[in-house]
């Protein structure tokens, strides 16, 4: 059963974590999972990249915009803030009220919001909450082959544009410490002979 996914922004906000989530979703042809959106999680998501790049061209801003937009499979429009959200940041509501009117089966998010429900909170919610650190270790778990495959994608980006890239310090950098365990134990037994070293 494939899995209906919708990252908050906070998620979609991070280079690292918005690669890894496309690029597994690229990798499984959207047959383990895929990603929706709303209008107002792609505004937050550009809102807060504008704040922490307030230089930063139009152009650029664009880009993001736009290759989060081709790399998604659904966009929900149709949902209601009805007070139906338990956490404390109201700020939240959006998301949840989108995952709940939406038939989403995980929210993916960094925020403390769902961390902080109480279990009872969280049994009561249509979908599930999770972080993408163990989202993705879920992945590696499902399709260890998908995550090799694109663990060798990003070094040989990286390694193109730096000539040097360390993987599991990104993902340690993006909250995610089991998952860049995981890709630190795969580098261990992966053909590197492509980047010539």
């Amino acid at each position: 059963m494939v899995t209906r996914v919708l990252p908050d922004a906070n998620v979609l906000y991070s280079r690292t974590l918005r690669d890894w989530l496309f690029l597994l979703k690229l990798e499984s042809g959207g047959s383990m999972f895929t990603v929706s959106t709303t209008v107002d999680i792609l505004a937050e998501t550009i809102a807060r990249y504008r704040d922490s790049n307030p230089s930063a061209a139009g152009e650029q801003i664009t880009l993001i915009h736009d290759r989060i937009l081709a790399s998604v499979d659904e966009r929900i429009d149709r949902y209601t803030v009805d007070g139906s959200w338990s956490g404390t940041d109201e700020e939240d509501a959006h998301v949840h009220a989108a995952a709940k009117d939406g038939g989403i089966d995980t929210v993916l998010t960094c925020d403390k919001g769902w961390e902080n429900l109480a279990p009872e909170e969280l049994d009561l919610l249509p979908y599930e909450a999770q972080h993408p650190d163990h989202f993705f270790c879920l992945v590696d778990t499902s399709s260890p082959s998908a995550v090799r495959t694109v663990i060798a994608s990003q070094l040989k980006y990286w390694f193109d544009r730096n000539g040097e890239v360390d993987l599991p310090a990104r993902l340690r950098a993006a909250q995610c410490p089991e998952f860049a365990d995981r890709v630190r134990i795969h580098l261990q037994t992966l053909d590197c002979s492509f980047l010539g070293a």
